[in-house]
């Protein structure tokens, strides 16, 4: 049977792509890091940040989701002037380039992964290997309330709201601190000279100011030089990672451009999540990369998301891929748009197939292309176009 496309799209390149095939050998996790970590004492529990740090009693008790603290950030009584802590700590998984190569001086790119919405988030050994093999630290960061980071799951911290989508969203726009921290720790590091081992951090109180406190200092900043170039920084990410990934694309966080792979494909029928990416796209400080297969839940946020950036006259560039062949057999049918393919309703039903499988089946492809447009930009400064909307014949996005 053929391919069903119903796409016209003069932005956006379309690629064909043949079956997939898994990758040949297992990859390895990356060093677990922690990038953020506090720890507050709280009379009662009033006043938490309940979505980003896990609340125990004076004596070491945890706190259930929706106990004292409570959700949406809202704190709780608690009672009987007791004492809480409330401990936040946030980790991911660091890969870097071979033992074998050198830090530049100036250190490597940086490239912040952002994982979906699941709640384990992984290590994506897939992708930290491929771009570190590029010559990339690549820095698997899990949010708060995912994987190796404390906090509540999102769904959980908005399970009890009346608004759930709009709860969603806006926990998502509180992960952007997330990231924000997760670059602000990498630059933090430092590997030693003709080493790529990564050194101990000086902690922040060894530097007070102008003051030196730790007399070792002079000769560890003598003897290392920096991780990550601070100049080459990237955003990217998948599904709500693909989100997140826009989001902190309205913050200035010292990135020079962010790659978006099938960001709210999923959601795209939720007015909030439509209506706030076309909102946050009119804020892009940085080129945007927009990637998804055409097999994907929806397409409809790759073009229509490149299309609206363009309105807005935002850097960017997006790609549609041909579809991805599920089952292998060497054909695009049906069965690889949908899990319960029905001929009369055109595949709409039940067209979520390929969204989980396509960034670690696919990196072959889609890979080359976000490093060549993530190196475009680390070697060239970043314009501002928005002066040439004024006075031409833009139409606003039809949505």
């Amino acid at each position: 049977m053929k391919t069903r496309i119903h796409l016209s799209a003069a932005t956006v390149a379309v690629l064909f792509t043949g079956a997939w095939s898994r990758p040949a050998a297992a990859c390895s996790a990356g060093e677990i890091v922690t990038y953020y970590e506090e720890a507050s004492r709280l009379d009662n529990g009033i006043g938490y940040d309940s979505s980003r740090c896990d609340l125990t009693t004076n004596g070491g008790a945890p706190i259930p989701p929706g106990g004292t603290g409570g959700g949406e950030g809202t704190g709780g009584t608690g009672g009987g002037g007791n004492l809480y802590t409330c401990k936040t700590k946030l980790q991911g998984y660091l890969y870097k380039p071979a033992k074998t190569a050198l830090a530049p001086s100036s250190g490597w790119p940086l490239l912040v992964w952002n994982h979906g919405s699941g709640e384990e988030a992984g290590a994506r050994c897939d992708i930290g290997e491929y771009f570190a093999n590029l010559g990339y630290v690549v820095f698997v960061v899990h949010r708060r309330g995912h994987g190796l980071s404390t906090g509540i799951y999102y769904e959980d911290y908005c399970a009890s709201s009346s608004a759930p989508a709009q709860c969603s969203w806006d926990y998502l726009h509180e992960q952007v601190n997330d990231v924000k921290a997760a670059i602000d720790y990498a630059k933090t590091l430092r590997v030693q000279k003709g080493l790529n081992v990564v050194a101990t951090t000086p902690k922040r109180a060894q530097i007070v100011g102008d003051v030196i406190t730790n007399p070792n200092i002079w000769s560890y900043l003598a003897n290392t030089i920096p991780l990550v170039d601070s100049s080459k920084i990237a955003i990217m990410g998948h599904s709500f990672g693909g989100i997140m990934s826009v989001l902190s694309n309205e913050v200035e966080l010292g990135h020079k451009c962010i790659v978006d792979i099938a960001g709210c494909s999923q959601s795209w029928g939720n007015d909030i999540f439509r209506d706030g990416m076309k909102a946050s796209v009119e804020k892009a400080l940085r080129p945007a990369f927009f990637i998804e297969p055409m097999n994907d839940y929806s397409i409809e946020p790759t073009y229509k998301l490149a299309k609206h950036a363009a309105e807005k006259c935002r850097q960017m560039q997006a790609m549609l891929l041909g579809p991805v062949d599920i089952d292998g057999d060497g054909e695009i049918t049906d069965a690889d748009y949908a899990d319960d393919p029905d001929t009369s309703d055109d595949v709409s039903e039940g067209r979520n197939i390929a969204h989980g499988t396509f960034v670690e089946t696919k990196l072959d492809t889609w890979g080359p292309a976000a490093h060549e447009f993530m190196q475009r930009y680390f070697n060239k400064g970043t314009q501002n176009f928005a002066h040439r909307c004024i006075g031409t014949s833009i139409d606003d996005d039809d949505n």
